[in-house]
């Protein structure tokens, strides 16, 4: 039979531990007084509530809309118009050589050895794709 009687944890690795679970909270707490992107009773503070309701009013007696005017509703539940419409999200940031340099490596990744294209070109596309859309 083995009796287990549990682990003697040291006082010191226990206050290590708690310093740097404060020190998490606290880096959180810090960097959320200055991260306001979801913040959306911040944004509300912004505007006041007369000019919004004027804009309101003001749209809405400047603007009617004719049902007859709209074009007619059609569903089409093909692939395609679904990947055009993702490329077109996809190429309409940034200058035209990132997506040149882009289109490039997505070929290299097709035709490499797997192992090279996982280990090398695969890395290489992520971040460059993240380095293109954040200009």
């Amino acid at each position: 039979m083995f009796v287990f009687e549990g682990i003697h944890w040291p006082f010191l690795f226990i206050v290590s531990r708690l310093a740097w679970m404060a020190f998490g909270v606290a880096l959180v707490l810090g960097a959320s007084r200055y991260f306001h992107r979801f913040d959306v009773k911040e944004k509300m503070r912004v505007q006041k509530k007369p000019k919004m309701i004027e804009s309101i009013q003001t749209h809405a007696l400047v603007k009617e809309l004719k049902i007859s005017s709209l074009p007619p509703i059609t569903v089409n539940y093909g692939i395609l118009p679904f990947i055009k419409t993702e490329v077109l999200m996809l190429i309409r940031k940034g200058p035209r050589w990132f997506w040149i340099i882009n289109l490039g490596l997505m070929i290299a990744l097709a035709v490499t050895p797997l192992t090279i294209a996982h280990q090398f070109l695969l890395p290489v596309l992520w971040f460059y794709k993240s380095a293109a859309c954040q200009t």
